[in-house]
């Protein structure tokens, strides 16, 4: 009986811990995005672009990511309002908030196909948007920021396309 007390103790104290933490997280994410000012031009520009549905409209938007700073700040700013409490998450977020799983199914992390018959495929880490998710990314988590965290959710994320994409067109 004893045990079982001090168990429970221990796990109430944990969950403790862990609601302090994500308070804290919410307040300097509440904190960090308060600063963000979007052009009000970009927010009808970003409705219509994002999340990209084929091949054309990302390359329209690398286009402007690549020649136009002011789209690529906006796209900076917007890209900072997302929620994530570590770098997995935030990718994870932005990976579904800027691509559709339609999308994703042409890309993977290094552009590899897994066998000779697949379609080519589009290099996610080569692409100006990931970069800009980094980028976004590394100013986010200054003190703990890590590429190969910020590649491994990616390529989790493309791993599991094909999974969210039947289950999605299963419930419709």
């Amino acid at each position: 009986m004893k045990q079982e007390i001090l168990f429970l103790k221990a796990n109430i104290q944990k969950i403790l811990r862990n609601v302090i933490e994500i308070k804290l997280l919410l307040k300097d994410t509440h904190a960090n995005t308060q600063n963000i000012e979007l052009d009000a031009n970009f927010s009808s520009i970003y409705n219509e672009l994002f999340p990209l549905k084929s091949r054309s409209f990302l390359d329209h938007v690398e286009y402007c990511i690549i020649n136009e700073s002011n789209f690529k700040s906006n796209l900076a700013s917007r890209i900072k309002t997302f929620m994530g409490y570590n770098q997995n998450k935030f990718m994870y977020v932005a990976l579904s908030n800027l691509i559709t799983d339609q999308l994703g199914t042409t890309l993977s992390y290094s552009g590899k196909k897994r066998n000779r018959n697949d379609e080519s495929k589009i290099a996610l880490k080569t692409l100006e948007l990931y970069k800009l998710i980094c980028e976004t990314a590394r100013q986010k988590f200054v003190a703990y920021y890590s590429e190969n965290n910020m590649a491994t959710a990616a390529s989790s994320w493309l791993r599991h396309v094909c999974e969210r994409l039947k289950k999605n067109c299963s419930k419709q």
